[in-house]
């Protein structure tokens, strides 16, 4: 393998370069070639019985009405972490996109909702490095959507079977699915990457390392409905500046993605897209910018927030902004970029991984009011809600689920182990 080269395969033409956490890097090594959810409640009418109707004398001026009973109130919803498990030697770095084939919604307390199993997602070899994948777990309205190794999306909810939302095919051994959930869980979108068989060219470096055309895939489905095609393009992923779109989530507008997503990598990168991301339109093409052009987005947040780096000389500047690219705060400067970042829904908050060995502790950031230090070694990953931070302890390959409470400033383990894939009725 290549391991002089330690750039993505897909370059992101318009953010800086990111130092990594060496210790990171380290733990999750290769060995390898180089929306707030929105719930929906059902209202369920019972029948009454049929009462005698009995008249009234004839002196009675109306009908005295019969006392109305309210109907029941709803139980409230169950905050419910969707945790992915895969075997160990499936997942050697979460960096590189959480593969699994058992699916968990779990509350806090550990006590497991539902469970569905699935097949595992293989991971597609189309360069010299090892292939990043996005995330494979959505939430939207009140369910979790995962995509088999079939490239069939299926929904779970906290009771019940999981059914199949929509099938974007299986176009070859050689393929790359990601795809994301409109906030009322009706609508789906995906970008189907394939490619042809690899070149076996024993230890060396192939050029080309794959036989045959590869293509990209918008597809777009309804819940539970036929799969229509949007666009097909032919693509080199090994093309030096290759512009390939890939469906990262849906927001209040549409589906969004990005071109300059890192498709591969020689090393896991720290968490984070670390690319601009827009709209995708009709077209199947990307029609805006999300925080601005000069947005080098990490994360959308749940509340539509966007995570923005500007690098400048020797310095990253890390700014929230709205969607439409207005700034609401600017972290400190900080003279190390950070290794990994989330915000929170209400986009007062963030928490980041910083260099251990320099001056950039980890903690969460706050708009208004003073930093808050992690305690223990923590990698966070997002929000599961305002005050509850959520990632990985140790070492992240292990896939130690962990919670930070900002109210207690206390790190707890999570009672199931697994990978993070959301929450489901925050």
């Amino acid at each position: 393998p290549a391991q002089e080269s330690h750039a993505h395969v897909q370059a992101n033409p318009g953010g800086g370069a990111r130092r990594w956490n060496r210790r990171l890097l380290t733990n999750a090594a290769l060995g390898l070639p180089v929306g707030a959810a929105v719930a929906i409640a059902a209202a369920v009418l019972v029948p009454q019985p049929e009462k005698a109707v009995v008249p009234l004398p004839a002196s009675s001026p109306s009908a005295i009405p019969a006392p109305t009973v309210p109907p029941p109130s709803p139980p409230p919803l169950e905050q419910l972490f969707v945790v992915v498990q895969a075997a160990p030697d499936r997942q050697p770095a979460v960096a590189l996109g959480v593969r699994g084939d058992h699916i968990l919604l779990v509350n806090r307390g550990g006590t497991v909702r539902n469970e569905a199993r699935y097949g595992y997602v293989s991971p597609a070899r189309f360069t010299n490095a090892a292939t990043i994948v996005q995330a494979q777990v959505q939430v939207a309205a009140g369910a979790a959507y995962y995509v088999d190794g079939d490239g069939v999306v299926w929904r779970l909810t906290a009771s019940g079977p999981a059914m199949k939302a929509a099938d974007f095919g299986k176009p070859g051994d050689q393929h790359v699915t990601n795809f994301a959930v409109s906030p009322d869980g009706q609508h789906l979108l995906a970008t189907v990457m394939t490619f042809g068989k690899p070149v076996d060219c024993g230890a060396g470096i192939c050029t080309p390392f794959t036989e045959g055309p590869s293509y990209n895939y918008v597809l777009r489905a309804d819940l539970g409905g036929p799969t229509i095609e949007v666009s097909k393009t032919t693509i080199d992923p090994n093309a030096e500046g290759a512009r390939i779109l890939v469906v990262l989530g849906w927001d209040d507008v549409g589906p969004f993605g990005a071109t300059d997503t890192a498709l591969a990598t020689q090393y896991p990168p720290p968490t984070g897209w670390n690319a601009h991301p827009g709209h995708i339109g009709p077209a199947g093409t990307v029609t805006d910018s999300l925080g601005g052009p000069d947005c080098t987005a990490q994360q959308v947040g749940a509340g539509g927030h966007v995570l923005c780096t500007i690098t400048g000389f020797e310095s990253t500047d890390d700014v929230v902004r709205t969607a439409e690219g207005k700034t609401t705060w600017t972290l400190p400067p900080m003279l190390e970029p950070r290794q990994g970042m989330a915000v929170s829904p209400d986009g007062e908050q963030v928490a980041f991984l910083g260099l251990h060995e320099g001056s950039n502790p980890s903690a969460v950031y706050r708009h208004r009011n003073n930093p808050i230090q992690f305690r223990g070694d923590f990698l966070p990953l997002a929000w599961a809600d305002n005050t509850t931070v959520v990632g990985y302890s140790a070492a992240p390959e292990k896939g130690v689920l962990a919670l930070f409470g900002t109210t207690m400033q206390k790190l707890t383990l999570f009672p199931i182990p697994g990978y993070y894939g959301g929450v489901v009725n925050p």
